[in-house]
């Protein structure tokens, strides 16, 4: 039975890898604002020629959704809370009162 080298060549290692340097330019890149739309949107949608950096940014673009619709419905929840509870103890204390 053949045995299977399932590892990558080192020539592929190379082509994905990112310096240290790099990733701190795409980090300050991407707090200028504006700028970082811009980038975020060539990186996606096919201008990163790297597939770390765009597995990065589609992973941080996937994480910013999903936050932004948790705090959505934490906002919603917390902002509707109060008034139920304040409505349902105001109800629940004038039925116990005798007059």
């Amino acid at each position: 039975m053949a045995r299977h080298d399932y590892r990558r060549p080192i020539t592929q290692y190379k082509e994905d890898y990112i310096s240290t340097g790099k990733w701190i330019a795409t980090f300050i890149l991407l707090m200028i604002p504006g700028i970082n739309i811009i980038a975020f949107l060539v990186w996606v949608f096919g201008g990163g020629k790297n597939s770390t950096r765009t597995n990065f940014i589609r992973a941080s673009l996937l994480f910013a959704v999903i936050w932004a619709v948790a705090l959505t419905i934490v906002y919603f929840v917390a902002k509707m809370t109060p008034l139920e509870t304040v409505i349902y103890i105001k109800d629940w204390i004038a039925n116990r009162l005798p007059f």
